[in-house]
């Protein structure tokens, strides 16, 4: 298998995936030293979370925060316990967090193009050409924040599962996916449900695709895979439960829920600003005396009362989450161009960019462009603007390449199994994260989008240059 590895870097697609990884690797080089040199040893980190916790792993041998510790359920434990292990073998240092989730990303981008390679060598190569254009990888790398690692494990969970959509289900791939998912889970929770869809369309596609469906060996497949869910999940439910008297996964839930989505579901059903949306929120939970109780009674009292909101108003929350879906494909990391201006003019578009941000009347809201561009024109900032208008278009451009490359696929009857794996692996993401967009999050959607718009390229390619080679 290694001998392979190696062969693989003597062929032509070997040297241009070479070539790939190490243009990657340079500009992850840039941006780590620029970074560094901006905001020190930390990188770009808005919140000491994951660093800290796994500081009081080494010190206090117990996921928590603070000194003295306090239990803590606020996120998933993976990788602060990945940060102690390296802290531990290395020495405190967060420049090697930094480091590693470099590494994380490049190997996220490896696998990347193996899922493509599934379809095509051709494929594999554009799709990883399209997972490195995006600047979310670099700024993502740069922050101590969960987000490459649960790349990593998302794109070899892809790469895994999709054996089991391509070709008769076993057991032993059936027990590699579920625990490389439950890594996965364990690092953030955004894939906390998404076993069910996965056996649902493991079943359809060994049924009515492949048909050569042993059906007692396909249900006892898909039952091992979701049992090592339950089992993984489970537990840190009842370690949650013990330390926090919460019976929850991860309370960040409730941060989400009642600090963002909420409000927004009261905003679209009242027509009222976000920010009167927010008011009344605050209202309903006051209801529950939420201001006199402890963190984890707030927990539920936030998250029952989301529950409740979501139930009443069905039709207000799909709407919300059609319009707050495409931030997921589109939100572009200011930070990856700005990262290179001088310290007054950082401070200077940062400042526009909070009052700009603030006049949006929704994160979809364009009306302020032209102001936009003319400050940066204005002020000098010519390269952050250029950067913006071309990466901007590249995002626009994958959104749409990828949502026609997913239909492509499904219509193509070889690869279909495949499709089907990919398109609930992007739905899911896509309704998950619609409930709280950010461009951090895209990182989860990439590997799978990534491939997606290849295949749209390849056939778009491929379909000219068959009318051309007509009219010659």
């Amino acid at each position: 298998m290694l001998k392979n590895k190696i062969n693989l870097f003597n062929t032509l697609n070997g040297r241009i995936l070479f070539l790939i990884i190490l243009s990657t690797i340079t500009l992850q080089i840039i941006y780590f030293i620029t970074f560094q040199n901006k905001y020190g040893e930390l990188g770009y980190t808005t919140e000491s979370y994951y660093q800290d916790t796994a500081i009081n792993l080494i010190t206090f041998k117990s996921y928590s925060q603070g000194d003295p510790p306090v239990n803590t359920a606020y996120r998933p434990p993976l990788y602060p316990f990945t940060l102690a292990g390296v802290y531990t073998i290395f020495g405190k240092y967060p420049q090697l967090a930094i480091i590693l989730n470099n590494l994380f990303i490049i190997i996220s981008l490896f696998t990347t193009y193996l899922i493509g390679k599934k379809i095509s060598p051709s494929i594999g190569l554009i799709s990883a050409i399209l997972f490195a254009l995006d600047p979310v990888i670099f700024v993502n790398a740069n922050r101590i924040s969960a987000g490459s690692q649960y790349c990593m494990l998302i794109s070899l969970f892809v790469f895994i599962t999709i054996n089991n959509f391509d070709r008769n289900i076993t057991l032993k791939n059936s027990i590699l996916s579920s625990l490389i998912l439950g890594l996965a889970t364990f690092t953030r929770a955004l894939t906390l449900y998404i076993s069910i869809p996965i056996s649902i369309g493991i079943f359809i596609v060994q049924k009515y695709l492949i048909k050569n469906l042993n059906l007692k060996k396909t249900i006892y497949c898909i039952l091992i895979f979701i049992l090592i869910q339950i089992l993984i999940i489970g537990s840190w439910m009842v370690r949650n439960y013990k330390q926090t008297e919460n019976f929850t996964y991860a309370s960040m839930t409730s941060t989400h829920l009642g600090g963002y989505f909420i409000p927004l579901i009261i905003s679209e059903k009242k027509n009222i600003s976000y920010e009167e949306a927010q008011k009344e929120f605050k209202d309903i939970i006051e209801k529950d005396n939420y201001s006199n109780v402890s963190d984890n009674k707030k927990h539920n009292i936030v998250t029952s009362r989301s529950i409740e909101i979501i139930q009443d108003n069905p039709i207000n929350t799909i709407k919300v989450m059609l319009k707050q879906s495409p931030v997921v494909f589109l939100n572009y990391p200011q930070t990856s161009a700005s990262i290179f201006l001088n310290n007054e003019k950082t401070l200077k578009l940062n400042t526009f960019l909070v009052d700009y941000h603030l006049s949006k009347s929704s994160k979809m809201d364009v009306t302020g462009y032209i102001n936009y561009i003319k400050h940066y024109a204005e002020n000098n900032l010519i390269f952050p603007l250029i950067h913006a208008i071309v990466f901007k278009s590249y995002l626009i451009l994958m959104m749409l390449i990828g949502i026609t490359g997913s239909i492509l696929l499904l219509i193509n009857k070889t690869h279909r199994p495949k499709a089907i794996f990919l398109t609930i692996m992007m739905i899911y993401i896509i309704v998950i994260c619609s409930t709280w967009p950010t461009a951090r999050l895209r990182l989860t959607l990439l590997p799978i989008n990534s491939v997606f718009a290849a295949f749209a390229l390849t056939y778009i390619y491929n379909y000219l240059k068959k009318i051309i080679h007509k009219e010659n």
